[in-house]
């Protein structure tokens, strides 16, 4: 059931992709951090290969923010919240 008072705005949908970016981030750091801490060889590894993780990282954010936006904007425009 939809609302009429719906508020949903654009800057709705890019607060909900910027969090999205940040979750997909947050969800690969867990297990990067879990090796880091308690895996030497991982550690050695994520020490030698700290840029590309950071690539890895900035484009998890990219790709979560986009598709976010995307479907929450193509959400809106197909309930006539965007004209």
């Amino acid at each position: 059931m939809e609302r009429k008072n719906s508020t949903e705005t654009v800057s709705d949908a890019l607060w909900m992709g910027l969090l999205a970016g940040l979750g997909g981030v947050f969800i690969v750091l867990i297990p990067l951090g879990g090796l880091y801490l308690f895996d030497p060889i991982g550690k050695l590894i994520i020490e030698r290969q700290s840029s590309y993780i950071l690539a890895t990282l900035a484009a998890i954010f990219v790709a979560g923010f986009g598709f976010s936006l995307q479907f929450t904007l193509s959400g809106q425009f197909w309930r006539g919240k965007l004209k």
